[in-house]
């Protein structure tokens, strides 16, 4: 017999941390090259393979599309990079000493698409943005007045990618005679980046005796994942592209009265396209 859902809208409490320090994976390490003198000119420039990381290498820790160049530059010591770019949205990700300067270029405009200057401000890469009209080779100029060597990391093409996790308290659930929900609603949660995706999940603080299951649906994307008994868990969930910062519910099958204090645990991926300040929080809304 079918029995009635009691539906529960719960404050939720949210902390999140980068997993990049606390997390080890399997790694394919990137491709990796070194800068290579002469390249101090745009006629020696140096030619690069573009970025073309995904969420799913990501997640795996696999990235063998990701393709980093190790270099330094002073003053009187610009490096200049040829690499072959899409139409589109396109990113240059560095990472590195602090204070130096860069410039991409079409190959035919003297005028750079975009111009900034790198300053290191905490852990991580820093990427900035910029469009791309027509596929084709454009270059990159990196550069400093300083006169002490800074060494950096450069990516340019797509965005590199993190992983993270979020963990949310649902509070207190009561199972009497049927079945239970929870809801998370994680839209306004401006702290977690944009294009953040799920790819696993866990329930904990719940015995598997205590519901005979347990289900996670994702209202953006319409999809419901039916956790693993006795985990209470689902991985490989990156290739459905559910976002993070969305309003999810957690029904809890009635198995018998009942009552405990469940959390959910969201891991994460989001892609590094802007500055992210990549901190422990702790949001109460």
């Amino acid at each position: 017999m079918k029995m009635k859902l009691k539906k529960r809208i719960l404050a939720v409490v949210l902390s999140c941390v980068t997993l990049m320090n606390i997390i080890s994976l399997p790694v394919q390490a990137a491709t990796t090259v070194y800068e290579k003198e002469p390249n101090n000119t745009r006629e020696t420039a140096m030619t690069i393979t573009a970025n073309r990381e995904t969420p799913a290498q990501a997640v795996s820790g696999s990235k063998p599309n990701q393709y980093v160049v190790d270099g330094s530059t002073s003053s009187g010591d610009e490096d200049w990079f040829k690499v072959y770019l899409d139409a589109g949205t396109q990113y240059v990700t560095l990472n590195g000493d602090s204070y130096f300067n860069f410039e991409v270029y079409s190959e035919s405009s003297s005028i750079p698409i975009i111009s900034d200057e790198y300053i290191k401000t905490g852990f991580g890469s820093k990427a900035y943005g910029f469009r791309v009209a027509t596929a084709g080779y454009y270059y990159v100029r990196i550069y400093t007045n300083m006169s002490s060597i800074r060494d950096y990391s450069l990516l340019v093409g797509d965005p590199v990618y993190t992983v993270a996790s979020c963990t949310v308290e649902l509070g207190s659930v009561t199972m009497q005679g049927s079945d239970s929900s929870s809801s998370a609603d994680l839209r306004g949660e401006t702290e977690i980046p944009e294009g953040a995706i799920v790819y696993s999940m866990t329930v904990n603080n719940v015995r598997s005796t205590a519901v005979d299951g347990i289900a996670v649906r994702n209202r953006t994307t319409s999809n419901t994942i039916n956790l693993d008994r006795y985990t209470w868990s689902k991985r490989g969930l990156v290739s459905l592209s559910m976002p993070i910062r969305s309003n999810w519910q957690i029904i809890f099958e009635y198995s018998k009265d009942i009552t405990f204090s469940p959390t959910i645990t969201f891991q994460y991926v989001y892609p590094v396209t802007s500055e992210y300040v990549e901190d422990d929080m702790t949001i109460i809304p």
